[in-house]
């Protein structure tokens, strides 16, 4: 991987651009993002997964600025938004609605229902009484909420405490006991689609070996699920995947 920050005789460089020269021209406080760096990081993880033809969904949350968003969706990645708001960035910037998922503890039924009427391709659902938020603002509507639900694995990330969020003591998602109840829950109320199974286990992730643990617990449940629902399609691993701070990092 090619760092698109460098040092030159003490002058730091953005793709080999004085960083002073873009300070004196443009003025400050000025933020400068590397294009070339983002899409050799976006390429290396859609080569490594390209086995699975994965849809790559850039979390908003990381950086909102419109020309970062459009550089990813003109690579073909969706978005991940947890805000009405970065729902409406992601569209502005050009990512297709149906590439667009919406996750987060707190969606209000205004967001509900903007993202409703753009045809997202679905919501990751964090408990039964958010099902039943979601069915009853798309029943208002007239149409139909895809769903994911939020499964919490209990694997260890082997990360911060503050940034794990896919052990059992952790708040968000609902356990691997109650999980097939809620999506039969979802089954019954009306205008939604189970789609999907969600998981997240933190960050940052410095290895595959979580992630792969996960997976091997959710199997089964997964297997059920596509019997039992035939619109059950997608298996979303979430994000957190680390990147190396030094040169020992992998």
């Amino acid at each position: 991987m090619n760092n698109s920050f460098t040092y030159q005789n003490g002058s730091l460089r953005a793709e080999d651009v004085p960083v002073a020269e873009l300070a004196a021209r443009y003025g400050t406080p000025l933020y400068v993002y590397s294009r070339s760096h983002l899409l050799e990081q976006f390429r290396a993880l859609k080569a490594a997964m390209a086995p699975v033809h994965p849809l790559i969904c850039y979390a908003v949350k990381a950086n909102t600025c419109g020309a970062v968003i459009a550089t990813f969706a003109g690579e073909g990645a969706g978005a991940g938004g947890v805000s009405g708001g970065e729902l409406l960035r992601a569209r502005r910037a050009g990512v297709a609605a149906d590439k667009i998922v919406f996750a987060g503890v707190g969606k209000t039924e205004c967001e509900i229902e903007y993202a409703l009427r753009e045809g997202i391709l679905y919501f990751t659902v964090e408990s039964e009484p958010e099902l039943e938020r979601i069915s009853a603002c798309a029943r208002r509507l007239g149409t139909t909420g895809r769903i994911a639900l939020r499964v919490n694995p209990d694997v260890d990330p082997k990360t911060h405490k503050y940034t794990s969020t896919g052990k059992k003591e952790n708040k968000f998602g609902v356990d691997l006991e109650r999980a097939f109840a809620a999506y039969e829950l979802a089954a019954r109320l009306p205008n939604l689609e189970i789609t999907s199974l969600h998981m997240h286990l933190g960050s940052p992730i410095m290895t595959c070996d979580p992630y792969a643990e996960a997976l091997a617990k959710v199997k089964d449940l997964c297997l059920d699920l596509k019997k039992r629902f035939p619109t059950f399609r997608h298996i979303d691993i979430g994000g957190g995947l680390g990147i190396p701070y030094k040169p020992t990092d992998h």
